[in-house]
């Protein structure tokens, strides 16, 4: 039998969706791994998720962890790594189901001397209808971060560097500068000796700020084609549009105070709280989708209330 896997799994109202990820694993039952725990952690949900999900006890070594309030995608899953000793670490939204060498391929990929310096690994994701997904991105700079806010990345993609990597970049294994957190298979050491995810990132971003620190580390990540995970995108999320606004907006704004510091933060900043309600209602207005507007305007003064505290944490991430 080959390494060992941890796979956890953040759940948030996961529906059929957690189901479905948990009846997945059965694709993987031949791969040449010893899957140490399937790890489940629900945060303060509301539906009757978990106890679907409890129904595949008798089918996977599962450990279900049960949290009265949402403590965040960083810190459930840091919670859901000190359940484990396994070797690797697979961190996999409950809206992925598994395919045949999800587990085996990237663990072999990296126990290879050749690939000592790689410490994260993605691998193709798929959409509903088979299509496939860009999931490897740039490490986010200060134009990528302004640029994206306002949409200039579409627009002007040579001066504002979109955050994902093109199609053409997904066709062969290759080292990038992140990959994305919807399959995140990692060397439980790396993780360990970084700390894990900064629980600072409520929910985004803390793929983003793990693959920057781990550079820093001399740890690289890799895009493995050979292996493919379907990945239907949003999941819970997508019925709370105004939340995942600001949840996305905030974490945006944190990661740039973090690695670029107070002017780094404050410029985003301005970008993110001043033109991007402007261009996404905009976009609403343009496109018909006159509903968006009232997630615009709920999300936008969820991060108003919140900036202050944004600003008040400059020393702790500067510092961290």
């Amino acid at each position: 039998m080959g390494a060992s896997v941890c796979a956890i799994i953040v759940n948030w109202n996961g529906g059929g969706q957690l189901a479905r990820c948990l009846a997945s694993f059965s694709a993987v039952a031949g791969d040449d791994v010893a899957l140490e725990s399937v790890v489940v952690v629900d945060n303060g949900s509301e539906d009757d998720s978990i106890d679907r999900a409890a129904a595949f006890s008798d089918r996977l070594p599962l450990r279900i962890l049960r949290n009265s309030d949402n403590l965040g995608f960083a810190a459930a899953c840091n919670q859901g790594a000190r359940e484990s000793a396994a070797e690797f670490l697979l961190f996999l939204n409950p809206d992925t189901e598994l395919r045949p060498g999800c587990l085996e391929r990237p663990a072999q990929f990296l126990a290879e001397a050749a690939n000592r310096h790689i410490g994260t690994v993605g691998i193709k994701l798929l959409d509903g209808h088979g299509q496939k997904t860009r999931t490897c991105s740039r490490h986010p700079s200060l134009a990528s971060l302004i640029g994206n806010s306002v949409g200039f990345d579409r627009v002007f993609p040579w001066l504002f560097p979109p955050h994902f990597l093109p199609e053409h970049a997904h066709e062969g294994i290759r080292q990038v500068d992140q990959v994305m957190g919807a399959f995140f298979f990692v060397r439980r050491a790396l993780f360990e000796r970084l700390g894990g995810f900064d629980e600072r990132f409520f929910m985004y971003f803390e793929d983003a700020d793990f693959a920057m620190r781990a550079k820093k580390e001399g740890s690289a990540a890799a895009f493995l084609p050979t292996a493919y995970a379907i990945h239907s995108g949003h999941g819970s999320s997508d019925r709370v549009r105004a939340g995942r606004l600001f949840y996305f907006s905030r974490s945006r704004i944190l990661f740039s105070v973090k690695h670029f510091g107070l002017a780094g933060g404050l410029a985003v900043s301005a970008a993110t709280l001043l033109l991007e309600p402007l261009a996404r209602a905009g976009k609403a207005l343009l496109t018909g989708r006159i509903a968006d507007l009232r997630d615009v305007a709920l999300g936008s003064a969820m991060l108003w209330g919140n900036f202050p505290t944004l600003l008040s944490r400059h020393r702790e991430c500067h510092n961290a």
